[in-house]
């Protein structure tokens, strides 16, 4: 994965993390892309129905991390491909950092 240069990563009034996403449905496996205009571009192997894609976006992210889906969520978009996420328990360079070099990788 490429670094994510140009992600724009808020750290937000309750101290949790928030980065904007492009999410595309139906790829062949879950994958991030990069960086398109300040979000993080990804694809997911689920369906854009019945919030399966959000579903397996949000393990995506949290896979990324290192953190429990708990710890995820989309919190505008549900129904977007422009998707806008919420982490807690990360700060905002960990956050980055974790995304430049995922767990494992």
């Amino acid at each position: 994965m490429n670094a994510p240069e140009g992600l724009a990563i808020r750290t937000l009034a309750d101290g949790s993390v928030g980065f904007d996403a492009l999410v595309s449905p139906g790829a062949p496996r879950s994958v991030v892309r990069g960086v398109h205009g300040g979000a993080l571009k990804m694809a997911v192997n689920a369906p854009p129905e019945r919030g399966k894609a959000n579903e397996a976006a949000v393990e995506l992210v949290a896979g990324l991390l290192g953190v429990a889906v708990s710890r995820v969520s989309v919190v505008s978009g549900l129904r977007s491909r422009r998707k806008r996420f919420r982490v807690t328990g990360v700060r905002a360079g960990e956050l980055a950092a974790r995304l430049v070099a995922p767990p494992g990788r």
